[in-house]
């Protein structure tokens, strides 16, 4: 039992320095902060994973630095792919997309960051984790429960809020993309209505041109306010993940994106 408590300290605590990891990779290009990761407390629960599968196979290979850091590439990039792939299935969304990347595999994985997932190994296990292993035992035993307890009860929770946060956005984002379609049916109507009066000699060229220019304003408006609506779980995942998208729903997503600019 001791040893689940100790790997699923390993577990919160590689999370926590991966979300770090994370920020500042991500926010020294944009100038500005950016709550990295899938969940929204401080902690990527895919770092905390890919930790332990270092931690656990990788760990025989110690004395061959060169082996460690060619077999962290494959173990972090497997992970990464099935982690993209596994998002999409679950949640018909890309997350994000190294597609611009040379050597990239679907979008999912690239040298570049594959890579650096290598030097990161490397750095987890002759130096971070021999360190973090000699203040984990310093922890009395009986404290080692409730800080894992702790940390389960917080994780629960804020995967909780996250799956409503992705499905209260694809709610919204199907609710913009409808609201698009009406507008663009009433345009249509509009725009028949209006040239069969112009053709009856009822109504000019221009003023058929100025009530299609008026209804086109309102119906920016009307789509304005919709995408304008501000909810911070919904930014907050935007923002973190520049390339997400619902499949087949990228406009609307672009829409709300572009707001937050």
């Amino acid at each position: 039992m001791l040893n689940f408590y100790i790997n699923s300290l390993y577990f919160v605590l590689y999370s926590m320095l991966g979300w770090l990891s994370e920020v500042i990779y991500c926010s020294i290009p944009r100038k500005k902060l950016i709550n990295r990761g899938f969940l929204n407390g401080p902690y990527c629960p895919v770092y905390g994973f890919g930790a332990l599968l270092v931690i656990h196979f990788l760990w025989p290979f110690y004395p061959y630095p060169l082996l460690v850091f060619l077999l962290g590439i494959i173990v972090t990039s497997l992970l990464e792919y099935i982690t993209s792939f596994l998002l999409e299935k679950l949640f018909h969304a890309h997350w994000w997309d190294y597609s611009q990347h040379h050597f990239n595999i679907h979008g999912r994985v690239c040298l570049l960051n594959s890579t650096l997932f290598g030097l990161l190994c490397l750095i987890l296990v002759y130096g971070i984790h021999p360190f973090l292993t000699k203040g984990i035992f310093n922890i009395p035993s009986t404290f080692l429960p409730l800080i894992v307890m702790g940390f389960n009860i917080i994780l629960c929770v804020d995967i909780v809020v996250t799956l409503y946060t992705i499905t209260s956005l694809k709610d919204r984002v199907h609710s913009i993309s409808e609201l698009n379609t009406t507008l663009k049916e009433k345009l249509y109507l509009l725009e028949n209505k209006l040239s069969s009066l112009e053709e009856k000699h009822l109504l000019s060229e221009g003023q058929r041109n100025l009530r299609c220019a008026e209804f086109i304003t309102y119906l920016e408006n009307e789509m304005n306010k919709k995408v304008a609506i501000k909810n911070i779980l919904h930014d907050r995942l935007l923002d973190a993940f520049p390339s997400f998208h619902f499949i087949h729903l990228e406009e609307y997503i672009s829409k709300l994106r572009d707001r937050l600019k």
